[in-house]
């Protein structure tokens, strides 16, 4: 492997660029309206009153909108405007670091398989399908997972003395930093440290100075945010937990985070990691990483409101779990190993499927992907576009305002539905009219001659053909694709 390795890290290089140059967007809307807004509002582009609730109710930690602020005004001084490329840079930044972290963490477990499982995991490291995906998201949940295995790595390599403890708490303090629900990440480990590892105390000393510290840092990137003392991780606790805020966004039941540990990744994936943490929890107990991982599932699992991004911080252990469990898989007698290879199969085409639509579509139901085509085919041209039902990209929440992507040569219409009587009376001349609707819109051979009764062509879907034929095997209602079709015949 180690003969091989730059060619793999060569790949996996252009790979992650090219999905994060494909994954425009934004996973899901925090992703930007709580970091990219942000950052916009401080660089003078936008009101503080088009923010987000989080900004009033100053629970965001400032830290990755202040990263954004940097990235943005750099780009500004060298005279790059475009905002597709400012994103497409944070995505650019995040897969890099990602990478170097997964080296390391790679590293630092080598000696825990042999020559051909460390191999295999090395591979899964990079290429288990939706690791790639977070790993190009400019999201709280991306980097907070990629500082914990910073941090991992960093205890797995150096003896806990004074100078490691205290070093040691500064990474795992970012990777809390950046999303608050990280702390149960530190607890876990220091669990670990104290009941099996039987640490004195004098560690958790350095550790907690560390995390303290890295804390701190925080305090006054928030007092710069903000404009005054702010302690952003009480606020946070106070709005979520005792206020019960997040709430209101949705519960779900307890073994919410067990489903989608089961069903998220695809039932075949999902059923091999499930399967891996119940062996791993089976035979060692004593596991660093189990401890690091099961008070995060716990404390999460009891908390009401539960979304799936919230596991992505985890994401990064999920080879660790899968190579331990076949590792001891294999011990089987031959009947069962003969059936783990025909698994294995199967596992290995379902991940190939996955990274094809991953690194192949914008992030998230792929809407952002009308942005990208407006960008690429319209970006100095006057373009009218008329959307079905609430499809655009560009419409604004309730309460917060996409100040970030402006586009001012856009003409928007909203209509019902194809069948109302007057969408033609509503086409433009003298530009082009563009017509963008759902899948679910298209109901049969009769909304197909409509559209082609009134002139219009279909040129671009948001989410390929080829993506669409294997999301449809994953989920058979999934109708995120949103068509594109353009008016070819003059309006008088």
């Amino acid at each position: 492997m180690s003969k091989h390795y730059p060619l793999l890290l060569l790949f996996i290089a252009v790979f992650y660029a090219f999905t994060a140059i494909k994954s425009t967007g934004f996973h899901q809307p925090d992703e930007h309206f709580q970091i990219v807004e942000f950052a916009n509002y401080k660089l003078g582009k936008t009101k503080a009153t088009d923010l987000s609730w989080e900004y009033g109710a100053q629970i965001r930690p400032s830290l990755q909108p202040g990263i954004a602020y940097m990235t943005f005004s750099i780009m500004d001084l060298l005279g790059l405007n475009d905002v597709f490329i400012k994103t497409l840079v944070l995505r650019l930044l995040t897969s890099a670091i990602a990478i170097t972290a997964i080296h390391l963490f790679g590293k630092s477990n080598k000696d825990l398989f042999n020559k051909n499982y460390y191999g295999f995991y090395i591979i899964l490291s990079y290429l288990l399908w939706f690791i790639p995906y977070v790993s190009v998201r400019f999201s709280s949940e991306s980097w907070s997972g990629i500082f914990l295995i910073f941090a991992l790595y960093y205890l797995k390599v150096n003896p806990l003395k004074a100078r490691s403890g205290f070093i040691f708490g500064l990474i795992i303090g970012f990777s809390v930093l950046f999303r608050y629900q990280s702390l149960l990440f530190a607890f876990g480990i220091c669990l670990w440290l104290l009941l099996i590892q039987k640490s004195t105390w004098k560690p958790f000393i350095y550790i907690t100075l560390g995390v303290s510290t890295t804390l701190f840092f925080g305090f006054l990137l928030d007092f710069w945010f903000y404009g005054k003392p702010v302690v952003t991780i009480y606020n946070y606790f106070e709005a979520n937990i005792i206020k019960d805020v997040a709430s209101t966004f949705g519960v779900s039941p307890w073994y919410e985070y067990l489903w989608f540990i089961f069903s998220s990744p695809g039932f075949v994936i999902g059923f091999g990691i499930s399967i891996s943490v119940v062996l791993v929890l089976l035979k060692y107990k004593n596991d660093l990483i189990l401890w690091t991982v099961v008070p995060f599932i716990v404390i999460h699992s009891i908390i009401p409101h539960k979304e799936m991004r919230f596991l992505f911080p985890l994401v990064f252990l999920c080879p660790y779990f899968l190579i331990y469990a076949l590792k001891e898989c294999k011990n089987f007698n031959r009947f069962k190993t003969a059936l783990i290879d025909i698994f294995v199969i199967f596992f290995l085409v379902s991940n190939n499927m996955g990274l094809i639509v991953i690194s192949t579509k914008s992030a998230g139901n792929g809407k952002q992907r009308i942005g990208d085509f407006i960008h690429e085919n319209y970006d100095d041209i006057p373009v009218h576009v008329i959307y079905i039902g609430p499809i655009s990209s560009y419409n604004d929440w309730p309460f917060s305002r996409n100040t970030f992507f402006q586009y001012q040569n856009v003409n928007i219409t909203n209509k019902y539905s194809i069948w109302d009587s007057d969408i033609e009376t509503v086409l433009k001349p003298n530009m082009d009219n563009l017509l963008m609707l759902s899948n679910e819109d298209i109901t049969g051979a009769r909304s197909k001659k409509r559209l082609q009764e009134i002139g219009f062509h279909l040129v671009e879907q948001t989410i390929p053909w080829y993506d669409q034929k294997i999301i449809s095997i994953y989920d058979p209602d999934n109708n995120d694709n949103i068509q594109i079709y353009r008016l070819t015949k003059s309006v008088n």
